[in-house]
């Protein structure tokens, strides 16, 4: 009898250790597609990530957020592509560079637009206009919105000017000591630029406006394996 029992048995634990195991795999594989490293900048453009996490939206909508802050929407989509980030916030002008470089490159959403793009500049070295940033120093994060608007502006002016490639964190103090005449560039960093100077500060902005488009971004394979995760997560 034992020797007929036997195989029932061992049958009816693999039955059990198999389904424990199905179970196991089914549940980390959930909870690996609900969760998303999310490449945030920090800027107002984006302000709904943050939000939403303190408000515990994304935990409501049964999605797992890791925030990763990055200066700039080109460092973003650098991290995107190289895969240590599943979704990533960047503006239309850095977008457009990343997308020729990588062709799996999505939108999932456009977040706000920002037209308030401009100049600030030392009212004290004799800057009034955008004409007079003819042959100035200005500095800019170079291959972002930012760049893009300062090149418009001037050349919508016909002006030529210096631009100097200039990280968004130290643009306050560049422009603060004096070491260039003038910045280009996004918040935070415009609104301290123009704390650093105060009653000196002279803001420029040119004749036609840049809208940015503030973009959230994934790759093709995310998208895919993630797409239920991305849908609860989307501002909307």
């Amino acid at each position: 009898m034992k020797l007929r029992r036997l195989p029932a048995a061992m049958a009816a634990t693999a039955l059990a250790v198999a389904a424990a195991l199905t179970g196991c795999s089914s549940a980390e594989s959930a909870d690996a597609a609900d969760t998303l490293t999310v490449g945030w900048v920090v800027d107002p453009c984006w302000s709904q990530v943050p939000v939403a996490e303190k408000l515990g939206y994304f935990a409501d909508s049964g999605v797992s957020i890791k925030l990763v802050p990055f200066p700039t929407g080109a460092a973003a989509l650098e991290a995107l592509a190289g895969g240590a980030v599943d979704v990533a916030n960047g503006g239309d002008v850095p977008t457009s560079a990343a997308a020729l470089k990588n062709p799996d490159l999505r939108i999932i959403a456009d977040g706000s637009r920002w037209a308030e793009g401009r100049f600030v500049a030392r009212r004290s070295a004799g800057i009034t206009s955008i004409d007079d940033l003819s042959g100035r120093a200005i500095a800019v994060p170079l291959g972002s919105s930012a760049h893009y608007f300062a090149t418009k502006f001037l050349t919508e002016a016909d002006v030529e000017a210096q631009l100097i490639q200039t990280g968004p964190a130290e643009i306050p103090t560049a422009i603060g000591n004096g070491s260039v005449d003038a910045v280009a560039v996004f918040q935070p960093a415009l609104a301290k630029s123009i704390a650093a100077l105060g009653n000196d500060a002279v803001e420029l902005q040119g004749r036609d406006k840049y809208s940015q488009h503030s973009l959230y971004l994934t790759d093709a394979e995310t998208l895919s394996t993630h797409q239920g995760a991305l849908t609860r997560s989307c501002p909307r």
